[in-house]
Parts: structure tokens; C-alpha cells; sequence
């Protein structure tokens, strides 16, 4: 009888349902994934002369209130460019990967421009228009345009070098 039960007992463990992943479950984004997509961007963006690494980075890497940030060498034809880490995202679940990806995108159109001449002055506009692009690239790519953020305020924007941009999460 004893047998029996333990029997009973391992089956039920066997065949009990793994328990639901909790509601406020971050999706995992991989390396390779975030990969993908930067080849995939770069590639529409004709930036294939260009050696592009991307990292995935918790919020303490970034300036505050960043999503992602890009350091290049022009010379060089080399470019870092960091998203934030799933864990650190105050979205919805189901909307991460997509802002990851916008991410990726705003930083690759951020160093197709980075030919143009940079001032401090013109960083609201830059960003906007960095914006516009990316939305209308990812418009085209299927219709279901990204969170834009707003345009930080010249008082919280943190200089940057001229071979350096972010995108900020407001």
C-alpha cells in the first residue's frame, strides 16, 4: 500500500502543470537577438562599412533616463551602442522587445547622421528628427509605430561629446 501511494504521489508531481510565470514577467531578450536587429537596421541604413557592436546594459551603465547610447569613431568606422536590459524597463511586458528594437534603430539613424556637423544647440532638433526617422522605418517595416519618448529640456539633458547620443525615456 505503501508503494502505492508513493506511486500516486510521484505521478501527481509528474503530471502537475509548472506554475504560470508571474504577471509582471520580463521577456527575455537575447544577445543574439538584439544582434539580429542591429544587422537587420544597419543593413537598411547602409552602414555595412561600419563595425557595430551592441550590449545589452542595466540602467546604471546608461545616463539616467536613457534607453540606450551610442559611441562611435568616425575615423575608425566603429560604433558601441548599449539598450537597456529588460529588468529595467517600466513598460508593459509585451512592449519591451518592440522599444528594444526602436532603440537599436535610433542609435543606428543617430550614427548615419553623425557625418553632419553637431553643436549643442541643435540637439533637441537632432533628436526629433532622429525620431521622425526611425518611427517612419519602423512604419514601413509593418505599420505599428513605437513609444516615442519627449525631448528632454536643455536643463536635464547631460552634455555629451560630439561622438556620443542617447535616447532618453521621456
Amino acid at each position: 500500500m505503501k508503494l502505492f501511494a508513493v506511486c500516486c504521489t510521484l505521478a501527481g508531481l509528474v503530471c502537475a502543470a509548472a506554475p504560470p510565470p508571474p504577471k509582471d514577467a520580463r521577456p527575455v531578450v537575447s544577445q543574439a537577438q538584439v544582434n539580429v536587429w542591429t544587422k537587420s537596421w544597419q543593413d537598411v541604413l547602409s552602414l555595412n562599412d561600419w563595425t557595430i557592436t551592441t550590449q545589452i546594459v542595466r540602467a546604471s551603465s546608461l545616463n539616467p533616463d536613457t534607453l540606450g547610447h551610442l559611441k562611435w569613431d568616425i575615423e575608425k568606422k566603429t560604433a558601441l551602442i548599449s539598450v537597456l536590459d529588460p529588468l529595467d524597463y517600466q513598460l508593459p511586458p509585451d512592449a519591451i522587445p518592440r522599444d528594444m528594437e526602436f532603440t537599436v534603430l535610433h542609435e543606428l539613424v543617430h550614427l548615419r547622421l553623425g557625418e553632419l556637423p553637431r553643436s549643442p544647440a541643435s540637439r533637441d532638433t537632432e533628436e526629433r528628427v532622429v525620431n521622425q526617422i526611425a518611427t517612419a522605418l519602423f512604419k514601413l517595416q509593418d505599420s505599428h509605430p513605437p513609444r516615442v519618448p519627449q525631448l528632454p529640456t536643455a536643463a536635464t539633458e547631460k552634455s555629451k561629446a560630439p561622438d556620443e547620443a542617447s535616447r532618453s525615456a521621456h
